[in-house]
């Protein structure tokens, strides 16, 4: 299984970099059960993105230690592209169906991986950026729907 997450809950304000607060719990849920972590965004700022995502720890469930999410990343999607494009290169490397994937993404636009290649999708609050709460629904529904 894959798990994608469109990082726009990262914001570049002043250079003050912040993401959700239930990030680091939702990371070490995703690989402790065993799928993969991909970071996708249409955006041109790659190296903002992974250097954020070095300061950003979460437990990584092999070590049981503190570690920077980017180096727990499968698939680091940040490219000026079209969600679709990011996804048809991640299931040619990983070749998982992609009724095995799923986006957590804050904008509703997105959607269209489900209806054009048939990946699970869960928006969240741009605001808030993905919680928990949020992260559940998903995986509940994906795992209904598949």
């Amino acid at each position: 299984m894959i798990m994608g997450i469109s990082l726009t809950c990262i914001r570049n304000h002043k250079h003050v970099v912040s993401g959700g607060k239930d990030i680091p719990s939702i990371v070490t849920d995703i690989l402790k059960n065993g799928a993969s972590l991909a970071i996708i965004s249409r955006n041109s700022c790659k190296a903002i993105y992974d250097r954020a995502l070095y300061y950003f720890k979460a437990v990584n469930p092999k070590t049981g230690e503190k570690e920077s999410i980017i180096k727990m990343v499968r698939y680091d999607e940040v490219v000026n592209e079209t969600k679709t494009k990011h996804f048809k290169r991640i299931r040619s490397w990983s070749k998982f169906d992609y009724a095995d994937m799923i986006l957590f993404d804050d904008e509703l636009r997105n959607d269209v991986v489900k209806k054009e290649l048939g990946i699970g999708f869960q928006q969240c609050s741009s605001q808030e950026g993905l919680t928990w709460e949020i992260y559940l629904k998903g995986i509940e529904h994906w795992r209904r729907t598949r």
